[in-house]
Order: C-alpha cells, then sequence, then structure tokens
C-alpha cells in the first residue's frame, strides 16, 4: 500500500486520563510502527491523572492535532477542592449545560470545529482512509457528515461501548428517536463498524442489519509487561481500575462472601470506588484501597497477589474490560464476578482460571473450590497482544482501500 496514511477522530486521546484514550493509544503506538502516519484529531485535554499514556503516542509517525471541543470537557474532569463544589459543579453539568447543549453525549457540539480541519487535513495529506472512534458517539456522527461532503474516503467506526442500547441512556422519547436516526446514519454510512467484542456487534447489529459489522476486540501491550521487575506476593486478591457503572454490585458480593469464608484475606482495590466498598473494611481486616495509579505500577500491583479480581456489571455482559487480557499476560490466575456473557467464554477457553456466574453460580461454593485447588499457571495467546491487533486493523484498511 503505497499511501499510509491514515486520519483518526478520537475525542478521548492521551493525555485523557481514563480507560476511554487507551485503544487507540496502543493502536496507533503499533500501526505508527507498521508504517502508517497517523493524524490524530482531538482535544486539548489537560493533565489530570496518573495514566495518561503520552508516552505511547510519542513517534514520528503519529501526528496528533488538537481543536476546539465546543464543551467544557476539562471541567468536567477537574477535581474541585471542596467535595460540595464538586457536587454543585457536576449538578450544573448533568441538570443544566447537558440537558440544553450536550444530552447525547459531549461531543455533540464538535463538528463545527472537527469537520472544516478535517476537510483540510485530508486535502492537504491526500488522507484515504478515517477512522472515528467512540465514546463519544457524535465524534462518529460528524466523521459521518465529514463522509457525505468527501464520497470517495473509506470510513470505519470503531465502537468502544453501547449507544443508545445502554441501560443507562435515558432520554425523552422524541431525543431517542433523534439518536436512534444518528445511529443508523452511522451504520448504513460506514465502509466498517468495529465493535470490540461479538456480543457487541449484536447489539447494534438490530438497527441497520444490512451493515457490515467485524469484531476486533482489545488486547494488552505486553512491551510494558516485559519492562516489569519481578515482584513478590503480598496481596491474596489485586483489583486494578475504578469500581463503577454496575461493577460495584459484583464487587460487594465478593466482599461479602470473603468476610464469611477467609475475613484475613488481603485484598487490594486500585481505584475510585463508591462509598459502599469502604464500608468493607469493617468485615475484612486486610482490605486496602489505593487511589489510581499509572499504567505500570497497576500492573505491579497485579503481580503481587495470589489472584487478580475482574468484575462484571450485569446490564452490559457483552462488554470486556481491558484488564481480563491484561491479568493472564501477567500471569496471573483471573476471578471474575459476572452474569455470563462473552467474559466467561473467554476465561473458560483460555483456561484463566475461575469464572463466577451470580445468574447460575453459588460464589461461596465456586470460590471454596477454586481457592481449594492448586493454583494452575496460567498461558497467555499472543492475539491479545496490541501489535498483533494493530496487524489485523492494518488488513481490513488494505482491504478497504482495494475495493
Amino acid at each position: 500500500m503505497k499511501n499510509k496514511k491514515i486520519l483518526l477522530i478520537a475525542f478521548k486521546f492521551p493525555p485523557y486520563p481514563g480507560v476511554g484514550g487507551y485503544r487507540w493509544s496502543k493502536l496507533s503506538k503499533y500501526l505508527a510502527r507498521l508504517g502508517y502516519q497517523v493524524h490524530v484529531v482531538t482535544i486539548d485535554w489537560k493533565m489530570t491523572g496518573a495514566n495518561t499514556l503520552l508516552e505511547d503516542v510519542q513517534h514520528e509517525n503519529i501526528k496528533i492535532h488538537r481543536i476546539s471541543s465546543g464543551c467544557p470537557h476539562n471541567l468536567r474532569q477537574k477535581k474541585l477542592g471542596n467535595r460540595y463544589f464538586n457536587y454543585a459543579k457536576n449538578l450544573l453539568l448533568t441538570k443544566v449545560i447537558d440537558q440544553l447543549f450536550f444530552w447525547d453525549d459531549e461531543a455533540q457540539r464538535w463538528g463545527r470545529y472537527l469537520i472544516p480541519f478535517c476537510k483540510q487535513l485530508i486535502s492537504k495529506e491526500r488522507i484515504k482512509v478515517v477512522i472515528a472512534t467512540g465514546h463519544p458517539f457524535q465524534a462518529i456522527r460528524h466523521a459521518v457528515t465529514l463522509k457525505a461532503s468527501l464520497p470517495d474516503i473509506k470510513l470505519i467506526a470503531d465502537f468502544r461501548d453501547p449507544w443508545i442500547q445502554h441501560p443507562g441512556y435515558q432520554v425523552s422519547i422524541r431525543r431517542y428517536q433523534v439518536a436512534k436516526d444518528w445511529l443508523r446514519f452511522v451504520l448504513k454510512n460506514c465502509n466498517l463498524n468495529v465493535c470490540v467484542t461479538q456480543g457487541l456487534i449484536e447489539q447494534y447489529r438490530p438497527f441497520y442489519p444490512e451493515a457490515n459489522f467485524v469484531s476486533i476486540h482489545n488486547g494488552v501491550d505486553t512491551e510494558i509487561v516485559q519492562k516489569l521487575p519481578t515482584a513478590q506476593i503480598e496481596y491474596d486478591f489485586v483489583h486494578v481500575g475504578n469500581i463503577s457503572n454496575g461493577r460495584e454490585v459484583p464487587c460487594s458480593v465478593f466482599l461479602e462472601t470473603m468476610a464469611q469464608i477467609k475475613p484475613d484475606a488481603k485484598v487490594l482495590l486500585v481505584g475510585n470506588m463508591p462509598r459502599k466498598i469502604y464500608e468493607y473494611k469493617k468485615y475484612l481486616s486486610n482490605l486496602s484501597i489505593n487511589p489510581p495509579v499509572s499504567q505500570e505500577k497497576a500492573f505491579n500491583f497485579v503481580q503481587m497477589s495470589r489472584y487478580a479480581l475482574q468484575f462484571n456489571a450485569e446490564v452490559v455482559p457483552y462488554l470486556l474490560s481491558t484488564k481480563v487480557y491484561e491479568y493472564p499476560a501477567l500471569g496471573v490466575p483471573t476471578i471474575s464476578i459476572n452474569y455470563g456473557g462473552e467474559i466467561e467464554k473467554l476465561i473458560l477457553e483460555n483456561d484463566w482460571g475461575c469464572s463466577i456466574n451470580l445468574c447460575k453460580d453459588s460464589i461461596h461454593d465456586k470460590l471454596r473450590g477454586f481457592l481449594g485447588s492448586p493454583t494452575r499457571a496460567v498461558s497467555f495467546d499472543q492475539k491479545y497482544c496490541y501489535n498483533n491487533i494493530a496487524k489485523a486493523y492494518s488488513n481490513y484498511i488494505e482491504w478497504l482501500l482495494s475495493i
């Protein structure tokens, strides 16, 4: 392929301080190494977190263009010194500003800046392939509007999450119909619709069955794993990542169970936690809770544990958190507390540890049985490494350019 220039439209991109920037920080890194010149159009994120992943996107083939967002995006991330101020700020954003201007998501008014900038960039660099990733999904909608005026470009929609299918998506009937039309508009006009799991594809397919779908899963950057120093076991269980969006329910079930069968277990939770999780310190004498840390430090914590914890929310059994790939890459068995779905299948097929389906399993019996068995070695399939995932993406890019 002669022209190896691509345009990535990513509202969330390093130094965005959250998991939303993770997938494409890694894919950009490895696509750049494959010889692609990756032009990223994003916004100006302030350094507000420990895990910015900026080091991943420092490459001569990655050109980052930061433009206005049309939204107070940094204010959303900013932590004010007083919790009452934070509450007032969040109330203002969610109940007033979002309801008036960003009722679908924070990229809703990005198009006025994004589309003209991208038109100029595509013309100047002679770019043939555009990839738009969401959440926020309005970034993808704006990319489809861009394609309408530049019909020769090949457009890939990269869906990391459900859009209007998510149970937490609550808007008026009129607004839901508008968003549904947007979703169908996207699926119909993208040359390829990529989802991170097969289950997520099935969430999107009913809205436009004729759309072209493929699944390209998430994974782990094994380069970071290989650089980690050896660590001694200090904990029985470690979970890295925020406990939110329904994951606090299986986490609570696990902690309640441990309080009954092994109240002196050494449990470490790393990330932002709801207040109710802190209450379990009354029942688990060795429960520790750490704030978010860098990716390297999080991996190091996992290495210091006998078992790694993973929790899936009941409302989204078709999603897989990135940690489900990271734990086996670190050689640590996973204990997944879930409600079935793709996570259960993945763990059992790869023999990555123990899957406890709260819809059908007794957590007491299954947890006791697993912990009472000899610890087994965990193997890791290289297809879950981001360098190989980038190659899969490259194959689809080349295919699109050939048709």
